[in-house]
């Protein structure tokens, strides 16, 4: 069996499109609902569960101006997604 590498401590690379529109704090950049991009994801699951099956991850990604970055997390509670650091969450 072969030694398997040390991978990013942030979690696993994960392809997406944005699910809201964010404005970045750092350029006042926006990102629009829909943006691809490369994000990593980390689970959260073993601090925080929704109904005790349900898993939070989450989600670190670059502005893609200014390269400050941006984290948000899912909110299974509520069906929807928490802005954590980086940019603010706009009204659509």
């Amino acid at each position: 069996m072969g030694v398997t590498k040390v991978r990013d401590r942030r979690g696993r690379r994960a392809r997406l499109r944005l699910p809201m529109i964010l404005r970045c704090n750092a350029c006042n950049e926006p990102h629009t609902r829909g943006t691809r991009l490369i994000a990593f994801k980390e689970d959260l699951t073993a601090g925080e569960r929704h109904l005790s099956a349900v898993k939070v991850f989450r989600f670190y990604f670059r502005c893609t101006s200014c390269s400050a970055e941006i984290a948000y997390k899912t909110d299974p509670e509520n069906s929807d997604y928490i802005v954590e650091a980086g940019a603010t969450r706009q009204l659509e």
